[in-house]
């Protein structure tokens, strides 16, 4: 995953005024991103910092674990059905994964 890090901060609405960059102390609303070096980011369309930080490192344990569980899994159902049944099957469940992570195109808030 790229995810790269970039420099935020507080926007308050009413007073249009910033607060410090990388300040997390505050609540807030709405932040704002540097995009001096990246135009959009997952960290910048989903505004993961402060409280929603820690969702980019769990989508990542999420996905390696499953990769780790899979290939576990899928050398025991080779072993069951054989390698050509198995390979079929879980290429059609990553088919079917891939169309239907397209029609799921938002990160609920």
């Amino acid at each position: 995953f790229s995810m790269p890090k970039t420099d935020f901060w507080c926007y308050d609405e009413e007073t249009h005024t910033n607060s410090s960059k990388n300040d997390c102390s505050s609540s807030c609303g709405k932040y704002l991103h540097d995009l001096e070096s990246w135009q959009q980011t997952v960290i910048t369309e989903y505004d993961l910092v402060c409280e929603r930080s820690y969702l980019p490192t769990l989508a990542k344990m999420l996905f390696f674990g499953g990769f780790g569980i899979g290939t576990f899994v899928s050398g025991i159902i080779s072993d069951a059905f054989g390698r050509k049944k198995a390979l079929i099957i879980f290429s059609l469940m990553i088919f079917v994964s891939g169309i239907a992570c397209s029609f799921m195109p938002n990160f609920p808030a």
